[in-house]
């Protein structure tokens, strides 16, 4: 019997409830990005009025790199999420595949950016069938070692008969994030009128939605490449 949305939604939210060391390439991430952060705009309030607009040499290299990371520990939490559920988690494992996946994901990621954008160059709605359809290209890459265009042709062929199941699981994961962050970080600002506090809170929450979203996705590759 086929997994329904909310059966693959509620296998992400069980991996990284039961495997919580996931948490830990998106919490080192934010550690990383928070720090960025605060050193360019300084208190958080700066981040509106206008500081730190003239970056210098060092600064922008910071932000190369933290880009860079930022990629590297997303494929690393596609791998640990898989690994989650053979029950063989191995953060050292799943970095070297991440790193070895990382130059033929950056070469992907700009085939898809050209694909999709032309999609949405022709009214719109291919773009959209486009961007669901190729969705899945970052985990035929990191799951299956699958080669750039391969991974793009495979993530066709998975969503093949699946565009509506992969649509709703990613207008689902979409709809409960913003459920989630905004009434939250909202009430902070409203009640405390404190923004360092609603900073910190909205990090700790985009780490926790970050891996269950990766994880539903994981999921939903591996239900439906089967």
């Amino acid at each position: 019997m086929a997994a329904s949305i909310i059966d693959i939604v509620k296998s992400g939210f069980t991996i990284v409830t039961k495997n919580k060391i996931v948490f830990l390439p998106l919490t080192i991430l934010t550690i990383f990005s928070t720090i960025f952060t605060f050193y360019y705009y300084g208190y958080p309030s700066s981040m509106f009025n206008g500081a730190g607009v003239t970056p210098t040499l060092f600064e922008i290299i910071a932000a190369i790199l933290l880009v860079v990371f930022s990629i590297f520990v997303h494929l690393w939490t596609i791998h640990l999420t898989s690994s989650a559920v053979r029950r063989r988690v191995s953060l050292e494992s799943s970095a070297k595949v991440a790193s070895k996946s990382f130059f033929k994901f950056a070469i992907a990621t700009i085939l898809y950016g050209l694909i999709v954008f032309g999609g949405f160059i022709l009214l719109i709605i291919p773009g959209i069938i486009l961007s669901i359809r190729l969705l899945f290209y970052p985990y035929a890459i990191v799951l299956d070692n699958s080669k750039i265009v391969d991974s793009l042709k495979k993530s066709w062929r998975v969503t093949k008969g699946r565009w509506w199941k992969t649509f709703g699981i990613s207008f689902l994961i979409g709809v409960i994030t913003m459920l989630v962050i905004f009434p939250i970080y909202f009430a902070v600002i409203f009640i405390y009128r404190d923004l360092v506090l609603a900073t910190v809170l909205l990090d700790i929450l985009s780490i926790f939605l970050s891996a269950w979203s990766i994880a539903t996705y994981t999921t939903a590759y591996l239900k439906f490449k089967k």
